[in-house]
């Protein structure tokens, strides 16, 4: 099944590349207007490391409402940041990362709709009538 994000052939990278040298000016140009993001400074951190963070709001500001649980996964995920050589691959960061985020996500997005969701399926199925 064709979900319209797939590369069907070498044509469909050449056209991704080529949409992305003709918007390489206007990308330039959209960060240079909107430039106004806050320098970023240091922050103590209450076991007392410091988070380099815009405004003093990094992801401890974020997640100060999260349950425990996602804080203390916060924590170990600064921790081993923080360990990591200066070569080592960050990239085995991310699965724990993106553990945090779906859990914020559920908590602050999902949760709050659920007692939506199936009027918000009835309206869709009546639209499409499948």
């Amino acid at each position: 099944m064709d979900d319209g994000c797939s590369v069907q052939s070498i044509d469909d990278i050449q056209v991704d590349l080529a949409c992305s040298r003709r918007n390489e000016r206007a990308i330039a140009s959209f960060f240079a207007e909107n430039s106004a993001v806050p320098a970023m400074r240091s922050v103590a951190l209450p076991s007392g490391r410091r988070l380099d963070t815009a405004e003093g709001r990094g992801g401890q500001a974020l997640l100060a409402h999260s349950p425990p649980d996602t804080r203390r996964r916060f924590e170990t995920l600064l921790h081993f940041e923080q360990t990591m050589p200066p070569t080592g691959d960050y990239g085995v960061l991310i699965g724990p990362a993106c553990q945090i985020l779906e859990t914020e996500v559920d908590r602050l997005l999902i949760e709050p709709t659920q007692h939506i969701a199936a009027r918000q399926i009835n309206i869709l199925e009546k639209k499409d009538r499948k």
